[in-house]
């Protein structure tokens, strides 16, 4: 099979080749005079010459759709299809490695963190873990001096709750990561 394809492509390509070279040179003997104006080409020879031109430019192997409209020709390009697609399968797997960066416990603590008034929390080990993790990311700063130990300092042993705010700010990073995650779960709430 690839046999044949490469005998096709070598074809094809020694057929370029000769009607480029004819083509070129009857530009050349036009352009130096050495063609009498009565056997001189009309428009329908330049046109195709164009048609060539195109072919020899592997117009028409790129060419996916043509079709006249209300708003005239319309042509549609393989390659440009082949780039969307590929772009549209980068961004489906941006996506899934986005939704799965955070669990939806982390997702909901930069949801209140990121809101107006105090967002009050529980002390607890897993909490503490999600907390620290989002740190580790890059998503959330302390604010106090010695960091996440003065959480588990202060708040570790009596079980009350407090203002997580009072302790950690989200970052610049992590408002992006909440905003392409919201914009996210909207598109995927609108497609069903």
């Amino acid at each position: 099979m690839n046999a044949e394809r490469n005998d096709r492509q070598t074809w094809r390509v020694a057929a370029k080749i000769l009607v480029s070279v004819v083509v070129g040179l009857y530009l050349i003997f036009l352009l130096m005079g050495k063609i009498p104006s009565s056997d001189k080409l009309g428009w329908s020879e330049y046109a195709l010459i164009v048609f060539v031109a195109l072919f020899v430019a592997d117009f028409f192997d790129k060419l996916a759709e043509v079709s006249f409209g209300k708003e005239g020709l319309s042509l549609r390009m393989n390659k440009v299809e082949e780039r969307q697609e590929e772009a549209e399968n980068t961004l489906r797997a941006i996506r899934i490695a986005l939704s799965g960066l955070i669990n939806r416990y982390e997702f909901h603590h930069l949801e209140g963190l990121a809101e107006k008034g105090p967002y009050l929390v529980k002390f607890g080990n897993i909490f503490f873990d999600e907390v620290r993790r989002l740190d580790s990311i890059g998503f959330l700063i302390p604010t106090r001096p010695g960091g996440f130990n003065t959480i588990q300092e202060q708040h570790g042993s009596d079980g009350s709750e407090f203002d997580l705010k009072e302790y950690v700010q989200i970052t610049d990073q992590g408002n992006s990561y909440l905003a392409m995650r919201k914009v996210m779960e909207a598109e995927r709430i609108s497609r069903t």
